[in-house]
């Protein structure tokens, strides 16, 4: 998937502005899908005092983590 994109790594702003036009739908759908998971928190996390104690956590599954994955982290995270 990463053919064609410029950067050495997912962190070079030059690979996310590829990733932003090749998975545009794809992180339209990461992004709902963590505001929708953050809208549950409470309910879940319900046993808690303080259900925002532990941290939210997300995981992009990726074989490496060099490119892809924290190129997605980085853009989802700007986007929050």
């Amino acid at each position: 998937a990463e053919k064609g994109l410029t950067g050495s790594t997912g962190l070079d702003s030059s690979f996310q502005e590829g990733v932003k036009k090749q998975s545009a739908k794809s992180l339209d759908a990461i992004l709902t899908y963590i505001v929708d998971g953050l809208r549950h928190v409470t309910a879940r996390m319900s046993h808690l005092k303080d259900p925002f104690s532990e941290p939210y956590t997300i995981y992009f599954m990726c074989a490496h983590g060099i490119h892809r994955s924290p190129s997605v982290c980085t853009i989802i995270a700007e986007r929050l």
